[in-house]
């Protein structure tokens, strides 16, 4: 899977998922109230939320080549890198 990386991709993306989801060959199988139901949740529940996880929004921050998801991450990398 490729990242999408612009706005005009992440805007592209989201509509396609929305037409895939009221699409006719979807919707004769999970039927219009479970499509109306995803979109709702994806309306309420994901896409408020947007700003934090699609990567067009903050692919310009910059990083320099430093960061941790776990505090012992960072440990590690400091006395990796540390030379004191």
């Amino acid at each position: 899977m490729k990242s999408i990386e612009t706005l005009d991709e992440y805007k592209a993306s989201k509509a396609l998922l929305f037409s895939y989801v009221n699409s006719e060959e979807v919707v004769k199988v999970i039927g219009d109230d479970t499509a109306d139901n995803i979109v709702t949740f994806l309306r309420s529940n994901v896409f408020v939320h947007e700003q934090h996880f699609a990567r067009c929004f903050y692919l310009d921050v910059q990083r320099f080549d430093a960061y941790s998801n776990t505090c012992l991450e960072g440990t590690n990398y400091g006395v990796k890198y540390c030379e004191n």
